[in-house]
Parts: C-alpha cells; sequence; structure tokens
C-alpha cells in the first residue's frame, strides 16, 4: 500500500485529546465531550490501576509504551466508528498521560477500501502525533499538522479496495458489531501485534496496550473475551 495514495475519511475533521510536553493541560479539539469523556474514564481507570500496581505507590509511568493504531466500532456509547492513533505522552511539568488522534466515521460512511487503507491512514496521524511530543511541538502546531491531513474522502473509493486486500485481522472488523482492532506498526510501517479486543474499553487492554515495548512480543492475533468495565 502506497501512503500517497491513501484517502481520508468522508466528512470527518480529525480530533485529539489528552495531554502534550507542550502544554500543561489537557488539550482537547475537535471531538464532542461525551466520546472525551469516554475516553477519559478509561484512562483514569487504567491510571489509577497502574498507580495501585507501582513498586512502592511510586507514581505511575506510561515511558516505555508503544504506538498503537486503532478502530473502534459505532456501538460502544458513540455512534460512529472511531479509527485513529493512541500513543503515551505526558504534559509540561511530566505528568504522563496519554494522547490519541482520530477520525470518526458514520456508520454508513464506512466501507471495506477504508480497512485496506488503515494503517496507512493512521500512520499518517502518527507522523505528526510522535514529533509533536518528542519536540515539544504547541497545540496550533499539532492541530495545524494534522488539519492538513484533511478529510476522509467519499465512498467512491470502495472500489479501491475489497476485506480479502486487508490482513485478516482487519477483516474481523464490522462497525455494527462490538470488536475493536488495535495494531503496532513496524519501522516501515508494516503492522503486526494485532488484538481484537471484546467489548468496552478496560483497564486489562489499558494494561495491554501501555506495557513498555521491550516487554512484548509480535504476536499473532488475539481475541479477549467479553470484558466489561
Amino acid at each position: 500500500m502506497n501512503d500517497e495514495h491513501a484517502q481520508t475519511p468522508t466528512g470527518s475533521t480529525i480530533g485529539w485529546y489528552g495531554k502534550i510536553p507542550g502544554n500543561g493541560d489537557f488539550v482537547q479539539r475537535g471531538l464532542p465531550a461525551t466520546l472525551v469523556n469516554q475516553w477519559a474514564h478509561w484512562f483514569q481507570s487504567g491510571l489509577a490501576a497502574r498507580q495501585v500496581a507501582s513498586a512502592h505507590r511510586t507514581r505511575y509511568s506510561l515511558s516505555g509504551a508503544p504506538l498503537w493504531h486503532f478502530i473502534l466500532p459505532a456501538t460502544l456509547g458513540t455512534p460512529q466508528v472511531q479509527m485513529g492513533c493512541l500513543m503515551p505522552s505526558h504534559d509540561r511539568v511530566g505528568r504522563h498521560y496519554p494522547l490519541f488522534a482520530m477520525w470518526q466515521i458514520a456508520p454508513q460512511h464506512w466501507h471495506h477500501g477504508l480497512l485496506v487503507q488503515a494503517p496507512a491512514l493512521c500512520g499518517e496521524l502518527a507522523q505528526v502525533l510522535r514529533p509533536g511530543v518528542r519536540h515539544g511541538h504547541s497545540v496550533e502546531r499539532i492541530d495545524q499538522a494534522l488539519q492538513a491531513l484533511g478529510q476522509l474522502l467519499p465512498s467512491e473509493c470502495e472500489q479501491d479496495g475489497t476485506p480479502q486486500d486487508a490482513d485478516e485481522w482487519l477483516e474481523a472488523f464490522d462497525p455494527q458489531r462490538y470488536a475493536s482492532i488495535w495494531w503496532r506498526c513496524s519501522a516501515s510501517g508494516a503492522p503486526f501485534d494485532a488484538w481484537v479486543h471484546s467489548g468496552n474499553l478496560t483497564v486489562q487492554l489499558f494494561h495491554h496496550l501501555f506495557a513498555p515495548a521491550d516487554g512484548m512480543t509480535d504476536a499473532r492475533p488475539e481475541h479477549y473475551g467479553q470484558m466489561f468495565d
């Protein structure tokens, strides 16, 4: 797949939320409060559990955790498909917190071509967030770079891909069911370590995603059971 041919999702600008080194507080751009609250609740549950598990109750850290790409169905409290990337970050004074950017896609605009394009599209988001965190870019600079990626194009691009063109683990995605897809990418952009998670976002999933990368191995697709907080 060629990144330059990746087409962006229908009628959806990019929204993002979390903490960045270039700012002292939470950043929220282009996302509804209900969606942000759902993610923030998951983050707080995961971070609280991580704090309890920390040796000698030292402050939790997300250092060493990898960046993940994801696709969430339109059945987990928000009536939109969510496609984007999630990574560890921190604010100006060093308090660790996740950061994500995503497109929201109405289910009627979802099509199989987006499955084929998902690794490249999510990779474009990562190419903004990673240096934004590493080099302490401002809120405005990150937001401008994300919005420059554009909207996802109408569903005429459906003909560009079929389910057979996507990796097996991506084929498992259905926007009207309850499984979300999570994957990492190698330096070359090739997807690997894919996970299919069933149900709401849980503390167990948070622990898996934010485990230090050097403690993880390249895994075949796995399925969590139905795990609801």
